[in-house]
């Protein structure tokens, strides 16, 4: 399982490729909560 993970501005992004090929790949998308 690869993660290939991208922080641009407040939006994290996280990419789980599996490395089998069987499995889909899964990706994950955070919004970063920053204060005011």
């Amino acid at each position: 399982m690869q993660q290939h993970c991208e922080l641009v501005g407040n939006t994290l992004t996280i990419e789980s490729i599996p490395t089998d090929g069987r499995a889909k790949s899964l990706t994950r998308v955070y919004t970063l909560l920053t204060p005011e």
